[in-house]
């Protein structure tokens, strides 16, 4: 049996810290920020590379109104089934 993958298109952006001798990046935190580390020549630093609005991969966050309807559904259910016991 044989695993196929869709073929799909990605584009990549360099993380080329000016004056750096070498980067590596780590991986992605839950933020979606890239982290890593840089070389110079005067030692090692961490980093946190982030999409800047204007940016094509800058995914602004937006708060679900489902959530806050869930919340909103679960206290008037409690009210009904508190009303209902006191009855």
């Amino acid at each position: 049996m044989a695993l196929v993958k869709e073929a799909r298109a990605y584009s990549f952006t360099s993380l080329d810290v000016p004056g750096a001798t070498a980067t590596e990046a780590y991986g992605i935190n839950d933020a979606g920020s890239v982290v890593g580390w840089y070389y110079d020549a005067t030692g090692g630093y961490g980093f946190i590379a982030t999409a800047q609005p204007g940016d094509p991969t800058y995914n602004a966050s937006v708060p679900e109104p489902s959530t806050l309807l869930l919340l909103g559904s679960g206290f008037a259910g409690l009210a009904v089934f508190r009303k209902r016991f006191k009855e």
